[in-house]
């Protein structure tokens, strides 16, 4: 892994997101870029309730002064947690407009290979009512994006679950994670939930012949684990507190716009209720 990207709002909620990147970066050996997105527009005066802002004052210079006393920040941070490893370099880069709709640019020009940002801030009711940055970008991004909780920062990284439905696409998601364990050195478990009273579709063998060949090769390292419950994503939280999980990973079925509007999926469900660091996949 060459480049992280960090995507920033610089509150209090993506500060946690971006010390979560400097982990990553610290064990990758990966650089880091800390993006923030404004709208460099003044406000008008005579709109009852909006504050005078004068036309002069530059949102886009104020902004990269708070990146670079971010950045000094997350050096200091990585340097009290690891005393003898060399710190990433770190590069700061302010956008205009809104994040989503250009997000596949700024990956490519800086190519970056994990998107990093905080977790939802506002309540269930807001975020179904309109959406959230965290929903968006899900639908534009190619990369693969780890999304950190607001109140449960990433502080070690030494054990990732994998939530399956044996889908085709796991396979390549897995793959992914394995070849990122060989710079992270972290525990993969392969955790498939069984619903009571649902009728499961017919199992792809060649999935489940692939996961259960893998563990069975790389065990302990590599666990397959298949557990029962009534709700699929509050089983999966339940299982990641019981086993000490840093990192639940999913992958996400990107669909088109009027698609999203009707399906509420299991990605955007665990972003609702996010109880820890959740590494999303694109299929």
């Amino acid at each position: 892994m060459k480049t992280i990207l960090v995507l920033t709002d610089l509150s209090k909620n993506s500060l946690n997101a971006s010390e979560a990147a400097l982990i990553i970066a610290v064990q990758t050996h990966a650089n880091l870029v800390l993006f923030h997105s404004c709208l460099d527009i003044p406000m008008l005066a005579y709109y009852p309730g909006m504050p005078w802002i004068s036309e002069d004052q530059n949102w886009v210079d104020e902004s990269e002064k708070q990146l670079k006393s971010l950045a000094k920040h997350l050096l200091n941070f990585g340097q009290r947690m690891y005393l003898d490893e060399e710190m990433p370099s770190i590069h700061c880069e302010v956008g205009q407009g809104e994040i989503a709709a250009s997000i596949q640019n700024v990956i490519d020009v800086n190519k970056a290979e994990l998107i990093v940002m905080g977790g939802r801030t506002g309540s269930q009711m807001e975020h179904l009512a309109f959406g959230s940055d965290t929903s968006s970008m899900l639908n534009y991004c190619t990369k693969p994006i780890l999304i950190v909780a607001q109140k449960k920062p990433l502080r070690k990284f030494d054990k990732i679950a994998f939530a399956t439905n044996f889908k085709e696409e796991d396979i390549s998601a897995i793959k992914l994670l394995l070849k990122c364990r060989k710079q992270c050195q972290y525990e993969l478990d392969i955790v498939h939930v069984k619903l009571f009273g649902a009728d499961e579709k017919t199992v792809n063998l060649q999935v489940t012949d692939f996961i259960e060949a893998l563990a069975e090769e790389n065990y302990p390292v590599v666990k397959f684990k298949e557990v029962w419950g009534k709700d699929l994503i509050r089983r999966l939280y339940s299982l990641c507190k019981e086993t000490e999980t840093d990192v639940l990973a999913l992958t996400h079925q990107q669909h088109s716009f009027f698609v999203n509007i009707l399906k509420e999926g299991i990605v955007k469900k665990s972003i609702i209720s996010q109880q820890l660091p959740l590494l999303i996949l694109p299929s």
